[in-house]
């Protein structure tokens, strides 16, 4: 997945603290590298667990959506692993529906 952009929500940005460099640079790589799991009825969604070598900082749960025609990785959501491991079914309602919202964004424009 190498030359993907990745683009950061607001609520990426601001739920549950933020994410130092090294945590950022290792989420791209793994993305890059093909981790992560579809999210079931998620309206292709995708969930990746990162966690860093030990002693370093929280492990992170987060929710992405990946546009491969445009190259184009959307971080949606994430959360410390230690305060939330599966979203419920509350939640994943609401990703579902910013995930169409993204689509037909990216429909309409691309």
């Amino acid at each position: 997945m190498e030359n993907y952009s990745f683009y950061k929500t607001e609520s990426f940005a601001s739920d549950h603290g933020s994410m130092i460099e090294s945590e950022l640079k290792l989420l791209k790589e793994e993305i890059a590298a093909g981790k992560g799991d579809i999210l079931p009825e998620g309206g292709g969604l995708r969930t990746i667990s990162i966690k860093m070598p030990q002693g370093q900082r929280a492990e992170w749960f987060v929710v992405y959506a990946i546009y491969k025609k445009l190259r184009l990785v959307i971080l949606l959501t994430k959360f410390k692993k230690n305060i939330k491991r599966i979203l419920n079914s509350k939640e994943e309602r609401k990703l579902c529906e910013k995930k169409l919202e993204l689509d037909k964004i990216i429909e309409s424009n691309f």
